[in-house]
């Protein structure tokens, strides 16, 4: 992404190839986000493992929950502004990011009320879905920057 913004910032001309290969890093990211998420969530889900509560972890990802949108969005808006997809892709993990944080907020909260111990992995693999959606989007190029 540095590549790229250095040459928004110089007025050159954009590398395609190092953009294609950063946007395919982009999508790698995610697909090894998706693995991790299905790998923990069926690990959680053998051992009934309870998720580890604390009112600064349960806050953090609160906070988390406000803020990541907020960048996602903002970062978006650059990236069409720009006409970067490698800034939309970027946008779009932000994102991800945000329902990670609403997915492990909703397990700390319904483990703290209910006891299921289950949900966050459940959750956890919904999103690990749209992880690997976005991670083939961006490795075939198809970010849209103007939707």
């Amino acid at each position: 992404m540095l590549w790229r913004l250095r040459a928004d910032l110089r007025g050159g001309t954009v590398d395609e190839v190092r953009h294609r290969l950063a946007l395919r890093f982009i999508a790698v990211t995610f697909f090894l986000l998706a693995g991790y998420v299905i790998v923990e969530g069926v690990g959680d889900l053998l051992t009934s493992a309870a998720p580890d509560t604390s009112p600064v972890g349960i806050a953090l990802t609160g906070a988390s929950i406000v803020v990541m949108p907020v960048l996602a969005r903002a970062k978006r808006r650059a990236g069409r502004a720009m006409g970067s997809r490698l800034v939309v892709a970027d946008a779009a993990e932000t994102r991800l990011c945000a329902w990670l944080s609403v997915s492990t907020f909703a397990g700390l909260v319904a483990f703290a009320i209910v006891g299921w111990t289950w949900i966050d992995a459940v959750a956890g693999f919904v999103i690990a879905g749209f992880a690997v959606n976005e991670g083939r989007e961006a490795w075939q190029g198809e970010v849209v920057c103007d939707d």
